[in-house]
């Protein structure tokens, strides 16, 4: 059957096929799988003629054989560059296959159902230790910082008054733990099965401790309603660093 198409086998043998415009070849190439590209020609002999005539197309060498490919790199030996033809394929992937993207976060930061419920444990937590009322009495709400500066000689527990004074502050150092470690920062990778474990400790004995301190007012008073909304947020805080499904993937 006569050959009709200016694509022809390469003579210079570096590809599949080369085109030819009927007098010269010409730097048009295409590989095996329809990969078209560009190659400087250095000379290559004529294409023998068709018993049934050659006819040059009146386009430029566009479109080669088979199926429209995607870009590849050429071989560095032949000095040729790939001209766009199509989708970039997936590393291993065939022609025209798109690239499969990254997973998030794979080189970063994934955003998780853990770290939404951490943030909103942090917020809790924050609120109940520095705005929030912490006991309740004759309807007067009192806050960790009134424990923290009432007089010396004051009747209020030695195990609330340490959390007031201090423990509140170190739940700073908790929170910005267990934030830490529900991201699972590439730079700690190889802590990333023991440290959300101890946040997940260190916020549950933090929380135990701000709920203790809630039932040791001194009479006549009580933990007010608002003071549970810290030990919620530290419950949160350590559940969040068992949650590890991507956000995206829980809404779906």
């Amino acid at each position: 059957m006569a050959n009709h198409s200016p694509w022809y086998p390469d003579a210079l043998g570096r590809y599949a096929q080369r085109y030819y415009d009927g007098n010269a070849w010409t730097e048009h190439v295409a590989d095996a799988a329809g990969n078209r590209g560009i190659d400087p020609v250095q000379g290559a002999a004529a294409p023998a003629a068709s018993s049934g005539g050659f006819a040059p197309p009146a386009s430029s060498a566009v479109g080669g054989p088979g199926a429209p490919g995607s870009t590849s790199a050429p071989s560095a030996a032949t000095g040729g560059t790939w001209s766009a033809t199509g989708p970039s394929p997936a590393p291993h992937g065939g022609p025209g296959t798109a690239a499969t993207p990254a997973p998030a976060g794979s080189g970063g930061v994934a955003v998780t159902v853990g770290l939404l419920v951490a943030g909103v444990g942090a917020l809790l937590t924050l609120l109940g230790q520095f705005a929030l009322d912490y006991w309740s009495a004759d309807g007067v709400g009192v806050t960790l910082g009134d424990i923290a500066d009432a007089p010396s000689g004051a009747d209020i527990n030695g195990l609330a008054s340490a959390y007031a004074d201090v423990g509140r502050f170190l739940g700073l150092l908790v929170i910005a733990l267990a934030i830490v470690a529900v991201l699972r920062l590439p730079a700690l990778k190889q802590y990333d099965q023991q440290l959300p474990m101890i946040a997940a400790v260190v916020a549950g004995v933090w929380g135990l401790w701000h709920l203790i301190g809630l039932f040791l007012a001194p009479d006549p008073g009580g933990p007010a309603v608002a003071g549970f909304l810290g030990v919620i947020g530290y419950a949160a805080l350590a559940a969040g660093q068992f949650l590890r499904q991507p956000l995206g993937t829980a809404a779906r």
